[in-house]
């Protein structure tokens, strides 16, 4: 089934440029979506991560990496920080309270001199301009950008786990295949052993015999010490080097359906991270110009004088409200420097969006043609299985009736193993790239 893409980004890129500059959206604007999708014919469109497995072990695993992964528990600490940022920079908006006390003693020769003040001050900066706001606006777009980052590693954990388990699963049938292939060869270097001390055979013989066997033996210690390697980077993954990992069985990986190409890539969590930012540095660019603008701030000050402190309490009082219009004239170039600082990094995220943009669609393409390439190559490795098979069966015929010798018979034996090999190799490259499918389609947990 093709699905036909429209000639632009339609909803996502004026999600991404609702806040933009014109210069900006000139930027975006120009991003193309490709002409044509292919897709395999499927009526399921998954719900999430979640429904590519149909394994409660693997489901297992993969909920004791998020909650036990570090780089998951870091990028969380990193969502409560910008929380806590956000706070901060909301604060200035709303009026400021603080209090004092003084006290002071002096002496003129025998004579002492004692005096105490209490008081108290509301500041409070008008935001005239916006820039308060400006700067917390920045700062919910940071915060939105660090959640979609969270969203994203946890994602990026669950397809490496998920990955993980298939290449572990497919190692443990693939070195089912290679032992079955080295008592295939232990036999038959057994035959031409016993052929060889009767003198029907050359010497030659049985040592290719003994070198083909020992070629399948170092394969399969090449391949067990792979496994062992790869689950030791399992543990690590669930955040537990000691953990007792045992590899699921045999599990399928679900094709994910797609809605069409336009509105796939708008629940991508780097994508949302992406705009949001490129929203944020728009907000912080607003902010720096408007710091160029004069600023007025309201103070009210509530003060009491006595002989000491604890009698200032009780002492007649005295307010001063003061009214401040303060205007920057020169401070050396610093707020013009930030402002166009700001300026370029709002256009620096910009690029930087559309790079992230450009990227997913790559990545969308890439497992859609994977998948297609990979339905047919493994309908091809089945065939080739299939007839290496027959092919064996059949020079194991002759080979019992004296028409083929034992070398044609071992080639025979051994195009059956490694057509089972390359099938298994080709299933599990299929079932990986449907978990890389749902992870460019923007599926979460």
């Amino acid at each position: 089934m093709v699905l036909k893409a429209p000639a632009w980004i339609c909803a996502l890129v004026l999600v991404g440029c609702a806040s933009a500059s014109k210069p900006q959206n000139a930027v975006l604007s120009d991003l193309r979506m490709p002409k044509g999708w292919i897709v395999t014919d499927t009526n399921t469109v998954l719900p999430d991560l979640w429904g590519l497995i149909d394994d409660d072990n693997v489901g297992a695993v993969v909920a004791l990496a998020l909650a036990n992964n570090p780089n998951v528990a870091q990028s969380a600490l990193r969502v409560a920080e910008a929380e806590a940022t956000l706070r901060a920079q909301a604060a200035p908006l709303f009026p400021a309270l603080s209090t004092r006390t003084q006290s002071r003693t002096t002496r003129t020769g025998a004579f002492e001199d004692s005096t105490g003040s209490a008081g108290a001050a509301l500041s409070w900066e008008v935001d005239l301009w916006g820039r308060l706001r400006a700067t917390v606006t920045a700062g919910r777009g940071q915060l939105q950008a660090t959640q979609a980052d969270f969203v994203a590693a946890r994602n990026a954990l669950a397809g490496r786990v998920i990955r993980t388990l298939l290449e572990g699963s497919y190692s443990e049938r693939i070195l089912d295949v290679e032992a079955r292939r080295i008592a295939t060869l232990a036999l038959n270097e057994r035959l031409i052993r016993e052929r060889y001390l009767v003198g029907l055979g050359p010497l030659s013989d049985l040592e290719a015999a003994r070198a083909t066997l020992a070629g399948a033996r170092a394969r399969l210690l090449d391949r067990q010490e792979r496994l062992s390697r790869l689950l030791r980077a399992l543990r690590v993954l669930v955040g537990n080097y000691e953990a007792e990992l045992t590899l699921p069985g045999v599990f399928s990986i679900a094709l994910p359906g797609t809605n069409l190409p336009a509105t796939v890539l708008a629940s991508r969590p780097d994508v949302v991270a992406a705009l949001a930012r490129v929203g944020a540095a728009d907000d912080e660019a607003r902010a720096a110009t408007r710091a160029l603008l004069p600023g007025i701030s309201l103070t009210l000050d509530h003060s009491r004088n006595a002989g000491s402190v604890g009698s200032a309490l009780g002492a007649e009082g005295m307010s001063l409200l003061l009214f401040d219009l303060a205007a920057p004239l020169f401070q050396g170039g610093r707020l013009r420097a930030d402002r166009d600082r700001a300026t370029l990094g709002a256009e620096r995220e910009l690029w930087g969006a559309r790079d992230v943009l450009l990227n997913a669609l790559r990545e969308v393409d890439d497992a859609l043609v994977l998948e297609a390439s990979l339905a047919q190559q493994t309908g091809e490795r089945a065939r080739a299985q299939r007839f290496s098979r027959a092919n064996q069966a059949l020079f194991e015929s002759r080979y019992r009736e004296g028409i083929a010798n034992i070398f044609d018979l071992i080639n025979a034996q051994q195009s059956a193993y490694d057509a089972e090999v390359q099938l298994l190799n080709t299933q599990l490259r299929q079932a990986q790239n449907r978990v890389d499918l749902g992870l460019a389609l923007g599926l979460s947990l």
